[in-house]
């Protein structure tokens, strides 16, 4: 298993005159120089749950450039409106996996700071996902803590 972590583009961070990093990730929003780079990771940008139709439908322009892309972003956050548990997360994601399964679609990470986040990497849905994404903020610990947990509990 590899493990890229990537420092994330922002919008507007396009004219960033530094070289490319080894590995990014982007929103769909702003892709340019991320792609830069040799290993970028898409995440597309939408709030709330859109079908799995509608999100591999914005995913195709990437699967046919045969980018790696995130579906969605800390679905356990309230502020992201994709309501639910892991295991709603899971049913999502999954059928957005049979819709487009030649697709590399990496798990959303779960955001530490809400109770039960855990639960996310540790489901079984977790076994359709090509990869994870992880967030990791706190202290030193929480952060290898964050990072383990993600690691450790792969299918």
């Amino acid at each position: 298993m590899k493990v890229w972590p990537g420092f994330h583009y922002l919008p507007g961070g396009e004219d960033d005159p530094a070289p490319a990093l080894p590995a990014s990730v982007c929103l769909d929003l702003a892709t340019g120089k991320a792609f830069q780079s040799p290993e970028a990771l898409v995440r597309l940008y939408f709030k709330g749950r859109p079908s799995p139709a509608e999100i591999v439908a914005k995913a195709q322009p990437f699967i046919a450039q045969d980018r790696r892309i995130v579906l969605g972003n800390e679905p356990n956050l309230p502020q992201e409106e994709f309501g639910g548990n892991a295991n709603d997360y899971w049913d999502w994601f999954k059928e957005c996996c049979q819709l487009a399964p030649d697709a590399d679609f990496y798990s959303a990470a779960p955001s530490p700071g809400v109770p039960g986040w855990e639960k996310y990497y540790e489901h079984p849905g977790a076994n359709f996902a090509y990869g994870r994404t992880v967030h990791a903020y706190g202290s030193l610990q929480q952060i290898k803590d964050i990072c383990w947990l993600a690691l450790t509990s792969l299918p």
